[in-house]
């Protein structure tokens, strides 16, 4: 859903004068064919359709996009950085993960089934 909405969702922060804003694009995100993308408001939908990007990806918005330069993602899945929860275990199980994984790493992902 995120992709078939990109191009309303750059030009609401576009109207609002961001732009400049970075953004991330990140397909398939964890698995081995995972694709990343980089670029600003102004420009990632013409990136996207460039790259080929589609559903399921996630969209990310703001300097937090800057961190990507400091990690070296690989498109490789890596279960260390990965956790995976089902809505059906409740959150005490999601908390325990969560915890357990922190102390593994200082990156992860969390990934909702």
């Amino acid at each position: 859903m995120a992709m078939s909405k990109l191009e309303q969702i750059t030009e609401i922060f576009a109207t609002h004068g961001k732009s400049e804003t970075p953004v991330a694009i990140i397909q398939n995100g964890t698995l081995p064919d995972q694709k990343m993308i980089t670029g600003q408001v102004k420009d990632i939908y013409f990136r996207s359709q460039h790259a080929g990007l589609k559903n399921p990806a996630i969209i990310i918005i703001g300097e937090v996009v800057s961190l990507a330069r400091n990690y070296p993602f690989s498109n490789r899945y890596n279960s260390s950085c990965t956790t995976l929860i089902n809505k059906e275990d409740g959150l005490s199980l999601f908390i325990m993960r969560i915890k357990k994984t922190l102390r593994q790493s200082s990156l992860f992902y969390i990934n909702i089934v």
